[in-house]
C-alpha cells in the first residue's frame, strides 16, 4: 500500500525496514490465505455431486472419476436395476430428481450413440437449464488431459475436431524448425555434461558408453535410437522385455540417469537428423508393438507423429513396464495427438525441466 499511495501522504520518508517488514506481513497473510483456502476448498467440494449414466460394465471409468474428483460424490446410474455386486446409486429414472434436488456439477454419459430419444431430450432440458452433459471423450479431454482407450472409435477419430498436428504443413515444418534449434542449443550447452556422464560410464561400468535399440518411428519407419547405456552387458540375454521399476539390470549409475533423465541426452541426435522430434510420443520397440497392437485399440494411431525425446506422457506418467501402463501412456499420447498446440510443447518443456532438476522421473 505504500508504494501505491506514496511516502508522503503518510507523512514524511520512510525506513529502511519498511520493506523487510512488508515482506514478512505479505507472507503471514498469504500462508493465512492459503490456510483457509485449503480448509475451505475439500468441504465445498464434498457438497457437489456428479453423476454417470451407464448401460454396462463402467468400472474403470468409475475409476478414474473418483481419481479426479476424490472429495465430490459420485451417482452412478444404470439404465435398468443394477445387478448385485455393481456400484450403482439408482436407475437413469432417478436422473431428474438428482439434477433437481442436488448440486450437480456435471453429467457423463457412458453410451451416447445408444441413448433413447427420452433421454436425449432429458439430457437437452438438463443442459440448457445449466447443468454440463459430457461423453467420456469430452470428459477425459478437459480434466484429465487424455483419452480414453475403451471409449475412442472409428466414428469418433474421423469426426471429432483436433488432430491437426497429423494435418498441419505449416505447424510441422514450424515443428521441425524448433526440434533443430532446440538440439543445436542443447548439445551445445549439455556437451561438458555428456562428456563428463560419458567419462563416468566408462570407468565405472566400462564399454560401451552409449546404447542403441532398434525403435518404431513415425509410420512405422524403424530407427536406431541413442541413449547412455543404464544397464548391465546382456541385459537382455533372455529376449527382449519391459523395463521394471527397481529393475536389477539397472547399475547404480543408471539409476540416478534415469531418475534425471539423463540417459536420453543422445537423442538429441535423432532430433537433429530427423528421426524423432523433440516433443512427441515415447518411441517403442518393434517387439512389443504387435503384442501392444492386439491388446490396445487404436494403439498405431501414435506412429502418425514423429516420436519424442519428451512428451506428454513421460512427464505426466513417466516409465512404464507393463501392458496397463502402454494403455495408460497411450491416452496421453492420443490427447497429444489430437489437441497439439504450441503452448502445450512449452508446457511439456517446463515439466521435463521439472523432472531434470528434481529427479521425479524413475
Amino acid at each position: 500500500m505504500v508504494y501505491v499511495i506514496g511516502p508522503s501522504f503518510i507523512g514524511g520518508f520512510l525506513g529502511r525496514g519498511v520493506l523487510a517488514s512488508s515482506l514478512l506481513m505479505l507472507w503471514l497473510w498469504s500462508l493465512f490465505i492459503r490456510y483457509l483456502l485449503n480448509n475451505w476448498s475439500p468441504w465445498h467440494r464434498s457438497q457437489v455431486r456428479w453423476v454417470l449414466l451407464t448401460d454396462g460394465p463402467s468400472e474403470e471409468l468409475i475409476e478414474d472419476i473418483r481419481s479426479t474428483f476424490s472429495h465430490e460424490v459420485l451417482h452412478v446410474l444404470f439404465k435398468a436395476a443394477p445387478r448385485a455386486g455393481e456400484d450403482a446409486t439408482g436407475t437413469w429414472d432417478d436422473l431428474h430428481q438428482l439434477v433437481t434436488n442436488d448440486d450437480v456439477a456435471g453429467v457423463v454419459v457412458a453410451h451416447h450413440n445408444d441413448l433413447p430419444q427420452t433421454m436425449i431430450e432429458q439430457l437437452m432440458s438438463i443442459r440448457i437449464s445449466g447443468t454440463r452433459v459430457f461423453t467420456v471423450n469430452d470428459f477425459y479431454e478437459t480434466f484429465m488431459a487424455r483419452l480414453p482407450v475403451r471409449h475412442l472409435n472409428k466414428k469418433f477419430i474421423v469426426m471429432a475436431h483436433g488432430f491437426d498436428l497429423i494435418h498441419n504443413p505449416i505447424g510441422l515444418c514450424f515443428k521441425r524448425y524448433l526440434d533443430i534449434t532446440i538440439a543445436l542449443i542443447g548439445t551445445l550447452l549439455l556437451a561438458p555434461i555428456m562428456l563428463i556422464l560419458a567419462a563416468v560410464i566408462l570407468v565405472s561400468e566400462d564399454r560401451p558408453i552409449l546404447y542403441r535399440q532398434l525403435r518404431t518411428g513415425e509410420n512405422g519407419t524403424p530407427f536406431w535410437v541413442n541413449k547412455f547405456r543404464t544397464m548391465i552387458n546382456d541385459a537382455e540375454a533372455d529376449g527382449a522385455q519391459f523395463a521394471e521399476k527397481d529393475d536389477p539390470r539397472v547399475t547404480r549409475f543408471g539409476t540416478t540417469m534415469r531418475k534425471f533423465r539423463l540417459d536420453v541426452l543422445p537423442q538429441f541426435w535423432n532430433a537433429l537428423i530427423g528421426e524423432m522430434s523433440f516433443i512427441g510420443p515415447r518411441s517403442e520397440r518393434p517387439e512389443f508393438i504387435d503384442e501392444l497392437s492386439e491388446e490396445i485399440p487404436y494403439y498405431n494411431l501414435r506412429h502418425t507423429v514423429k516420436p519424442g525425446v519428451t512428451g506428454w506422457a513421460q512427464v505426466m506418467y513417466g516409465y512404464g513396464d507393463s501392458t496397463d501402463d502402454a494403455m495408460t501412456k497411450l491416452q496421453y499420447d492420443r490427447f497429444y495427438i489430437k489437441n497439439y498446440p504450441l503452448l502445450l510443447d512449452i508446457s511439456i518443456l517446463v515439466r521435463s525441466d521439472k523432472v531434470i532438476l528434481f529427479g521425479t522421473g524413475r
